[in-house]
């Protein structure tokens, strides 16, 4: 399975899928759906088709992933409310907003009950919440989400980690689209800046936000 993923990771996707579809129900048939194996399968091969936004195949397999953890870990379980999340997250990407709500804000809140709001985890989940309220131009919401979450994950992570980032750019987009103009230019600039000191000036995301701020007619760090 190691092959498989690296693969995927070297960008050669197509060759992943066609392994982990071969693989996958080969070992469903020997091991059975719940093994850990088949299932780590199934999560391997969603993930292919969900960096190649392939939405609708990727759906189905992460809500395999969900019922097969439910049935052997019951709700509770960190993966069991990792998979709800990342199922969230999908119909969130196909724009299904209401189903998104349903299942990460029921993740979010099984891991509150569980595991606390101080758990590292809890936070990162929150930040799905986060990017919900920004797909759904819910701009208040975000803002209060990111400020209450982005001290909790850098106090886990370290202000240079890529989940205090990735609320920080929500942030930004929150309070540019919310009118607090002056605020969003501070913030937006400040985490472009440090995505380019620790992940280099190529940064996929990096890109995306300074795409984002061109077409915004963001001012320009000297000119805000």
């Amino acid at each position: 399975m190691r092959c498989r993923i690296l693969y995927n990771q070297a960008g050669k996707p197509e060759l992943a899928e066609a392994l982990l579809s071969e693989a996958k129900p080969r070992a469903e048939r020997v091991l059975g759906e719940l093994h850990r194996v088949s299932i780590a399968m199934t999560v391997n091969l969603a993930g292919v088709y969900s960096q190649r936004f392939e939405f609708d195949k990727s759906g189905p397999l992460y809500q395999q992933v969900f019922e097969r953890h439910m049935e052997i870990f019951g709700p509770d379980h960190p993966e069991t409310i990792r998979d709800q999340i990342n199922l969230g997250i999908q119909y969130m990407n196909t724009n299904n907003l209401d189903l998104a709500q349903k299942y990460i804000g029921e993740g979010v809140q099984r891991q509150l009950e569980v595991f606390g709001a101080d758990h590292p985890m809890t936070a990162r989940y929150r930040s799905n919440l986060a990017m919900l309220a920004v797909f759904r131009e819910d701009w208040q919401e975000a803002i209060r989400i990111c400020r209450e979450i982005i001290p909790q994950q850098e106090q886990h992570h370290g202000k240079d980690h890529w989940y205090p980032m990735e609320t920080r750019r929500f942030l930004g987009v929150a309070l540019w689209e919310g009118g607090q103009r002056e605020e969003a230019v501070q913030e937006l600039h400040a985490v472009m800046a440090d995505m380019h000191r620790v992940f280099g000036e190529s940064f996929v995301y990096a890109a995306e936000l300074h795409e984002y701020m061109q077409e915004q007619g963001v001012p320009l760090a000297e000119d805000a």
